[in-house]
């Protein structure tokens, strides 16, 4: 696991995380990492395209619809998240989960999708291999997309530094 994450490091890897309106809902935030040195490339509220955030993921994350009133659309974030993730593979740590709010979103306003499929890798799943567990265990970040980011990449860091379980 230590060189796969150096791997991904040394060929600039990024931490990509965001908040939703609800589970299948839209982005409200989304923040881009560094792996390598931890600078925060991109860190955004997102006006969800009309979608109101259900009382459920404003408990989860905190975010009202009125903290994301005035807030930058998808469609104009799309060029930057795009510029930042191009050519570079990107961490989440439910990778799935947060490639497919992107995607979606992306669909959504008619815009091209952020980043490609094949470019992601997904943290949950590394740590779980780690342990050697098939469970999958919560991120303790706060659920603030860059809270998470930097939580996934310190766990990355520590999983990197040692030779057994993490929790």
């Amino acid at each position: 696991m230590r060189s796969e994450i150096e791997s991904l490091a040394r060929r600039g890897a990024v931490i990509v995380d965001t908040e939703t309106t609800d589970f299948e809902g839209l982005a409200v935030e989304v923040a881009v990492v560094d792996l390598a040195s931890g600078d925060v490339l991109i860190e955004s509220l997102i006006e969800p395209a009309g979608a109101l955030i259900t009382a459920s993921a404003s408990a989860v994350h905190g975010l009202s619809d009125h903290d994301v009133a005035g807030a930058p659309a998808f469609a104009e974030l799309a060029p930057r998240l795009r510029a930042v993730l191009r050519g570079r593979p990107v961490i989440a740590y439910n990778a799935g989960f947060d490639r497919e709010v992107l995607a979606r979103h992306a669909r959504a306003v008619g815009v091209a999708p952020v980043a490609d499929d094949d470019q992601w890798w997904c943290a949950m799943r590394a740590r779980s291999s780690f342990n050697g567990e098939r469970r999958w265990r919560k991120l303790d970040g706060g659920h603030r997309a860059v809270n998470d980011c930097m939580a996934t990449r310190e766990l990355l860091r520590t999983m990197r530094s040692r030779s057994s379980r993490v929790v």
